[in-house]
């Protein structure tokens, strides 16, 4: 026999006009289940007969000014450049790693060291008779300042975004501020002229390295693209 639990459960066919046999039966036993079924009526009927309340125009605009303002932020947020790319993060990581690099490399072979080891290469090649010693030092410079802005420009240089040879400045100059004080600490030990050549050449070598490494990096996007 058809339980209360049950009725409960088969709202939507109570609510209609033609009932089944076994809920008919069970309305007519169960007096509370048909007091239910009255009173369910009753609110369907109040249900139905709400009006549906529409927005006002200026509330529509507002919500959607509102929408199109969080879309628009979320894709310049998604577009715009981040810290590294932005340019800052590019010169500080390149100068940064470049320095670490020509610093790390001095305390592998000193200038002073570097400087006897192309001194007695060039003597194999009777080079260094026309070349004076201020000269051998200053190509030790050169090197200690091109290599690491090459090898630093070429890897980094492809994450920055427009101006790179004015990012690749900013590189060179960074570099030279963390550099440079080192640099003379660790010549002080040789001639004010040999010190000087390896300022000089270090200075050049990172403007060229640097430049070079960041217009070379342009150039091959442009070919690629």
């Amino acid at each position: 026999m058809l339980s209360c639990e049950d009725l409960e459960l088969r709202l939507m066919e109570l609510l209609g006009e033609n009932l089944p046999e076994d809920l008919l039966a069970h309305l007519k036993s169960c007096p509370r289940c048909k007091e239910k079924r009255e009173q369910w009526i009753r609110l369907w009927s109040l249900m139905g007969g709400w009006e549906e309340s529409k927005p006002s125009i200026d509330v529509t605009e507002s919500i959607l000014s509102q929408i199109r303002g969080d879309l628009r932020s979320e894709a310049e947020a998604s577009a715009s450049p981040g810290w590294f790319t932005s340019g800052f993060g590019v010169v500080l990581i390149s100068a940064l790693v470049a320095s670490l690099l020509s610093i790390g490399s001095s305390i592998a072979l000193h200038y002073g060291n570097a400087a006897e080891f192309l001194r007695f290469a060039l003597q194999q090649l009777e080079i260094s008779a026309y070349l004076p010693v201020s000269t051998i030092f200053f190509v030790v410079g050169c090197l200690y300042g091109l290599l690491p802005l090459l090898l630093v420009g070429l890897i980094f240089g492809r994450a920055a975004d427009g101006h790179r040879l004015r990012l690749s400045l900013w590189v060179v100059v960074v570099f030279l501020l963390l550099t440079l004080p080192y640099t003379v600490v660790e010549c002080r030990t040789l001639a004010l002229s040999f010190t000087l050549s390896v300022i000089t050449g270090l200075t050049v070598g990172a403007l060229s390295g640097g430049v070079a490494a960041f217009y070379l990096t342009g150039r091959r996007e442009a070919t690629v693209r």
